[in-house]
């Protein structure tokens, strides 16, 4: 692999970078940045990527090229105080393209494309909304004998017109208001739905709600309506039948929560204060009028709105650390340590060391910003009433509604059920350098676990070490093995179980000797799909680094890659190894 690139700073507020590279087993590619920032508040962004892949893979007995071309569009800025532009665009060739010579392992697997370019104005508490969207879902695996083939997903949102607002009084009485409504022309196409052309959708959602405090307790009943007509209905099938269909829905929710309990432990521990606190809550929710959802066309969260008659408890967990023996801050003070009086004159030798001593002193004391919180922990669950959720429930296959979406979006119904999965959400930061994040769905009903990930990171002077595990067990509909195109008819369990650990000492200007190391470990296939090394020297003047990394990317990318960089100081960087592709 040989290449080269050109980097020019055209001004100020813009640059851009032209270059080149030339696989030997390939051909060549291509690659370039424009990069601008008119103002403060605005920026944009183009990239290109393309391979023109002259020779190509063997794949079973074919040659398979699999170049293409890679290229995004961003950009963002005010057009006045209150009205904000965003664009987000991009353009992939072919999936396998990005599966195979994208360099970056968390860029190479996303199956998902997402473009978007909105206007957004906000006033007086009014929120206006254009949106034009395309989401692409890359699915499944590629066919034996077409690589290049996989199938996917396409829903258009062209345009979306938003209109919303924020809670209003009604008057002088303790009501308040709001409202939501948008109209969209929406499609959907894809491997397993067709819908025609575009489908005209209008949404409006009043609502008005009645808070209510009393000593400490919070009741809040709600009343909302809603009202969305399209101009397609769906047949048995999930395909379009040609006609119109409005549906109707009344909701109820009281939100209750009770005065919260805590607890000040007077003994101190390290120089700390500790307050725990619990936060019970109920939230009752009831929808009626939705008979008609086997003829909605399912599009995104506005289409998958059911009756029910459910409730939802839990309880919240926070520890709070305070502490002591510090100084308080002021606006004035704040970031800096307490003033020491300067010495007297004529008393410039140990008075002004001792002077010295006590401004060292000071600044050693701990400086009070408030209590922090240390741990929360969330436990909850939902009951319903209404198991068959009015009608739209159909056993045997996955069920997702707002019910369920709202609550966790980790899939579980495939039949009738009264208790939804228990949910755990523990969020740990002890210091500034430990951070742990664990969440869970447990289903009491299957008694196994259908969703855990866990984060951690943890860093000591210059050691550091993180990891993450991903365990996911969602009912598949039609599937017997994740792996075939095999069909049965049947629910089955697909799994995915993924490790993550990244590691090292230093940073990537500390002078000397740093190193740092990742793996990704797939546990259900078990295998490893990418490890990566760095190590990096420097000294004063300029730094040297090399690489080891490994990609495993299922049958379109095995490769064992070598990279360095060589840096010199306020001049630039000679090699293979990108600075976004470096692990510190």
């Amino acid at each position: 692999l040989l290449g080269d690139a050109y980097y020019w700073a055209i001004n100020r507020s813009m640059d851009a970078t032209l270059g080149a590279e030339y696989y030997s087993n390939r051909g060549w590619a291509q690659h370039g940045e424009f990069r601008a920032k008119p103002s403060e508040s605005s920026f944009f962004d183009f990239r290109f990527f393309g391979v023109t892949d002259q020779k190509g893979a063997k794949i079973g007995r074919q040659i398979v090229k699999e170049g293409g071309q890679d290229i995004t569009l961003k950009g963002s800025g005010l057009l006045d105080r209150d009205t904000r532009g965003v664009l987000n665009l991009e353009y992939l060739s072919s999936f396998p393209f990005r599966l195979v010579f994208n360099q970056v392992f968390t860029n190479a697997v996303p199956s998902n494309i997402v473009n978007s370019a909105f206007v957004s104005r906000n006033v007086n508490g009014f929120s206006y909304n254009l949106d034009f969207e395309r989401l692409q879902d890359f699915q499944g695996n590629p066919h034996p004998l077409r690589p290049l083939d996989y199938l996917s997903n396409v829903i258009l949102h062209v345009p979306e017109v938003r209109v919303s607002s924020v809670d209003r009084q009604v008057g002088s009485t303790p009501l308040y208001w709001s409202f939501a409504t948008a109209v969209d022309g929406v499609q959907r196409r894809g491997q397993d739905f067709n819908a025609t052309p575009m489908v005209g959708r209008f949404d409006l959602q009043p609502d008005v709600v009645l808070p209510l405090q009393h000593r400490g307790w919070v009741f809040a009943p709600e009343f909302l309506l809603r009202d969305t007509a399209y101009t397609e209905s769906a047949n048995l099938v999930a395909a379009p039948s040609g006609g119109t269909v409005n549906r109707k829905a009344a909701e109820a929710v009281l939100d209750l929560r009770s005065p919260s309990l805590q607890r000040i432990f007077q003994r101190p521990l390290f120089g700390h204060k500790f307050k725990h606190v619990i936060e019970p809550q109920a939230t009752y929710r009831y929808v009626t009028g939705v008979d008609n959802f086997s003829r909605i066309l399912r599009f995104d969260e506005t289409d998958i709105l059911t009756d029910t008659n459910q409730v939802e408890y839990g309880l919240t967990n926070r520890l709070y650390s305070k502490a002591l023996n510090c100084t308080p801050v002021t606006n004035a003070s704040a970031g800096k340590p307490p003033a020491v009086p300067a010495a007297p004159e004529g008393t410039r030798g140990a008075a002004a060391s001792t002077t010295t001593s006590d401004a060292q002193s000071a600044s050693s004391i701990p400086v009070c910003t408030g209590s922090r919180e240390l741990i929360s922990w969330r436990v909850a669950q939902q009951y319903y009433f209404d198991p068959g959720f009015g009608g739209a429930l159909v056993p045997g296959i996955r069920n997702v509604f707002s019910s369920t979406a709202d609550f966790t979006p980790i899939a579980f119904l495939t039949g009738r059920r009264n208790f939804a999965p228990i949910i755990s959400r523990l969020h740990v930061q002890t210091a500034s350098g430990t951070d742990l994040e664990w969440d869970i769905d447990y289903d009491t009903r299957s008694g196994r676990m259908n969703a855990s990930t866990a984060l951690v990171n943890y860093r000591i002077g210059q050691f550091f070490i993180g990891g993450g595990h991903s365990l996911l067990k969602t009912p598949q509909q039609f599937v017997s093995n994740p792996c075939s195109r095999s069909v049965t008819g049947a629910i089955t369990v697909c799994p995915f179980n993924q490790y993550r650990v990244l590691g090292g000492y230093g940073n990537l200007n500390r002078r000397g000797f740093n190193i740092a190391g990742a793996v990704g470990v797939d546990a259900t296939l078990n295998f490893i799909q990418y490890s990566v090394v760095q190590t990096t020297y420097n000294w004063d003047c300029c730094g040297l680094t090399f690489e080891y990394r490994r990609f495993a990317i299922g049958p379109v990318q095995n490769d064992n890659q070598f990279r360095f960089a060589f840096s010199l100081s306020n001049v630039g960087t000679f090699g293979n190894l990108r600075r976004q592709e470096r692990l510190f």
